[in-house]
């Protein structure tokens, strides 16, 4: 396809790409608020690794934003004259494509991770999705490998590569929807330990349902595009905002723990604890023992899907 074909309409091409950024730069605008926020309350109590993990997560997410920014400036600003320019595909593009794959990869480990403990180191479940996890990650590195050469944007929408790009989106999908559906079947599975504690599981959930379901969307979207539509940007768009809703999804978790356990206690503050008296001796009741196992098994249910699986 010549640049003259390329230039016909910018809308799904170039367009859809610089929209993309913007969003791209509004979600590492909140997964800062977010890092802040859990460097600042959350992260005291938190393991080293952990900590560690977060840190990486965020600069890499930060790297990908400044090269993201940058090659929107070239292309936009720097050669503002320079029609043909549009068409430039150059090593900040491939590089958005390689921080994907790492951004993705220290996620979903973490999410795995999250698995294994709440699954009581269930192998089988953690083991599969730790195998589509390195799936993902291979099969983005090879479309990094493939497209690492290309000198323009039209290259991308060979056959070949079109393949490889509905490839990363399928197995994408997958992925996340293994590893969504494996943490709601796991927290719904907790629910007789729990007894009343319904609302933390639903709180759990809904969060596990939802940020799935978001990326679940994208993805499907860009598959659909992929197919419906192969001569637009739409796939390469959506691809560099994978990252950014992996990053957010993960800080907006860790963030998210004190306010589980202060619900959590104001939740049992409102049970009745009765309390039996025999002479100068004070014995806990059996409904005030059964709201202490459940406030333990609660504890214990957010220490597993958040603290230690992050």
């Amino acid at each position: 396809m010549g640049e003259s074909v390329f230039l016909q309409d910018l809308n799904l091409t170039q367009g859809f790409l610089f929209i993309c950024v913007l969003f791209v730069t509004a979600f590492w605008g909140s997964g800062a608020i977010q890092l802040y926020f859990y460097y600042e309350n959350t992260a005291k109590s938190d393991r080293w690794w952990i900590k560690l993990g977060v840190a990486l997560i965020w600069l890499l997410d930060t790297a990908h934003e400044v090269i993201v920014a940058h090659l929107v400036y070239t292309i936009f600003v720097k050669n503002f004259s320079n029609i043909s320019y549009l068409n430039h595909y150059g090593t900040e593009a491939a590089a958005v494509i390689l921080l994907n794959a790492f951004i993705d990869l220290i996620v979903q480990i973490m999410y795995v991770m999250r698995i294994w403990h709440i699954s009581q180191k269930n192998k089988w479940m953690s083991g599969i999705a730790a195998v589509l996890t390195l799936v993902q990650f291979s099969t983005t590195t090879v479309y990094f490998a493939r497209t690492a050469a290309f000198t323009t944007f039209t290259d991308l929408q060979s056959e070949s590569i079109l393949k490889i790009e509905l490839m990363v989106n399928i197995v994408l999908l997958i992925t996340d929807t293994y590893i969504s559906g494996v943490l709601v079947y796991l927290l719904l599975r907790n629910r007789e330990e729990l007894g009343k504690m319904n609302s933390l599981i639903k709180s759990l959930v809904f969060y596990f349902i939802g940020t799935g379901l978001v990326i679940d969307l994208v993805s499907l979207t860009a598959l659909l595009t992929g197919l419906l539509m192969p001569k637009t940007f739409v796939i390469v768009g959506l691809l560099m905002i994978y990252p950014k809703l992996y990053t957010n999804s993960v800080l907006v978790l860790l963030n998210s723990r004190d306010r589980r356990r202060k619900n959590l206690d104001n939740e049992f503050s409102a049970l009745p604890e009765t309390n039996l008296t025999f002479g100068n001796s004070q014995l806990d009741s059996p409904s005030s023992m059964e709201t202490r196992s459940m406030k333990s098994g609660a504890n214990d249910l957010i220490s597993r899907s958040i603290d230690r699986g992050a």
